[in-house]
């Protein structure tokens, strides 16, 4: 390709997240320049007529030659991934930095043909300014035929499979066990209300992004901790029904504050060997910025675990209703304390590594920008971009501090 002469280019960014241009045409991300991307995007749609990257791609194309007409330098690219969900980003990232090597660029548009493709949004932003994002949505034909082919190239999709298989199985499964051990429709009904709650409030994203945080490894010494409380955690499951059925015959509420108590003290065995756990991998692992942030969690889990366990103790009138209120507000008062004492230790911590003002790099080692400021409540970095964009960086996405802050996007 031709030296690009002197000037700031805007590009015209097509992602092809899962590489499917690679894998039907053999043809290699990324893809430059219009005549590269028009041939690529034809051989695409002869191999498979229904691909929507290929519409994608040539919608980018579109939008090329009608900016083209007005602005002088403009540069369409085409980006693949990889089938790897957990590997695309990292191989997107390192081909837009190839092409921004070639090509002197600091803004772009994104074109982009449903939600996977926008996954990579960050990767983007972190290295040029998203002038705007264009999303392509192919009609298709009324009929009853290409409908249900549709239905099906989607059902290939993971999140689509996870929702119209994955779904279905748990239930069924559900009611199999349940109906093995003699619970009837119980246990499939709070398993399923707990789902259906946990999708209604829209804190799916968090528990997804606090179960990544919370990466489990053999080959650390903290399995163990680990093993040991999840073996302890499906016994305090089985207990914990076996003691509401052995009760059922005093009432259902008599019976599930028994249940809850005989389950929760189990529970308190379990939160004190994942605690160890975590604590060991951050020790261990010299990630000192998690340690406030994982003492407040385990903290707010200990205090939980608290109420529940008085609440269990009022319904089998162990405790007097005063008594339980009192535990409720003195566990207030301790959880103030506890955010005190971590938002301070976090304050200590960053002053000594002195975070305020380094850079920013990513794994692959690419600028993302320079430390501006830090949220203690929210645990981000807030971090200015060359583009003078802000973007927040969890404390979680940082893997090292040292001369420069190396961070996952």
């Amino acid at each position: 390709m031709k030296e690009k002469e002197k000037g700031k280019y805007l590009l015209i960014i097509c992602v092809d997240v899962d590489n499917d241009l690679e894998q039907k045409t053999g043809i290699k991300g990324p893809v430059i320049g219009r005549e590269k991307n028009f041939e690529a995007a034809t051989k695409l749609m002869l191999a498979d007529p229904e691909e929507e990257d290929a519409n994608t791609m040539f919608a980018a194309i579109k939008i090329f030659d009608e900016i083209s007409k007005t602005k002088k330098h403009v540069e369409i690219v085409t980006l693949t991934g990889t089938p790897g969900s957990y590997t695309a980003g990292f191989e997107i990232g390192k081909q837009l930095d190839s092409v921004l090597e070639k090509i002197p660029s600091d803004s772009c548009i994104f074109v982009s043909d449903g939600a996977s493709d926008q996954t990579v949004l960050p990767i983007i932003q972190s290295r040029l300014k998203i002038e705007s994002v264009r999303v392509v949505s192919v009609k298709q034909a009324k009929g009853v035929e290409t409908t249900y082919i549709t239905l099906v190239e989607k059902l290939k999709e993971p999140h689509f499979a996870r929702i119209f298989f994955g779904i279905p199985a748990l239930i069924l499964l559900l009611i199999t066990i349940s109906y093995l051990f003699g619970y009837g429709l119980i246990l499939p009904g709070i398993v399923l209300g707990v789902y259906l709650l946990i999708k209604g409030f829209g804190i799916e994203d968090t528990l997804i992004r606090l179960a990544k945080s919370f990466a489990i490894s053999t080959k650390r010494v903290s399995f163990g901790f680990y093993l040991l409380s999840l073996i302890i955690l499906f016994v305090a499951f089985a207990v914990g029904f076996s003691t509401f059925y052995a009760y059922l015959n005093q009432g259902g509420i008599l019976a599930l504050g028994y249940a809850l108590k005989d389950f929760l003290f189990l529970l308190g065995f379990v939160l004190l060997f994942f605690g160890a756990g975590k604590l060991t991998d951050i020790f261990l692992r010299k990630q000192e910025l998690n340690l406030p942030r994982m003492l407040f969690f385990l903290g707010s889990l200990g205090i939980a675990w608290f109420d529940f366990y008085a609440l269990s103790l009022w319904i089998i009138a162990r405790i007097y209703f005063y008594q339980l209120v009192e535990s409720v507000l003195l566990s207030v008062v301790i959880l103030y304390l506890i955010h005190i004492l971590t938002t301070n230790l976090t304050r200590k911590i960053l002053r000594e590594k002195r975070i305020s003002g380094k850079e920013v790099v990513d794994k692959t080692g690419a600028r993302v920008g320079k430390v501006i400021g830090i949220n203690i409540i929210q645990a981000v970095l807030k971090v200015e971009t060359s583009f003078r964009t802000i973007i927040e960086i969890p404390f979680e996405n940082i893997i090292n501090i040292g001369e420069k802050i190396v961070v996952e996007l």
